[in-house]
């Protein structure tokens, strides 16, 4: 039994952090039910955070030539 809530969302108006997020939000349920093992997971949080970190980056360049 699936005890989290489905949310909707428009996939299309999303920023590239919010795809990323959801991203790893999947992921993360999908290593909750055993897909990854456990050095797949570590991998996985690195990358993710690797490209959250330029994203920001990316995001706060674009705010400061505002």
């Amino acid at each position: 039994m699936d005890t989290q809530k489905s949310e909707k969302i428009d996939i299309d108006s999303l920023t590239p952090l919010q795809s990323i997020e959801v991203i790893f939000n999947m992921m993360n349920r999908a290593a909750t039910k055993g897909v990854f093992n456990i050095d797949e997971s570590y991998v996985l949080k690195v990358l993710f955070n690797k490209v959250t970190l330029e994203l920001n980056k990316s995001n706060s360049s674009i705010d400061k030539t505002d």
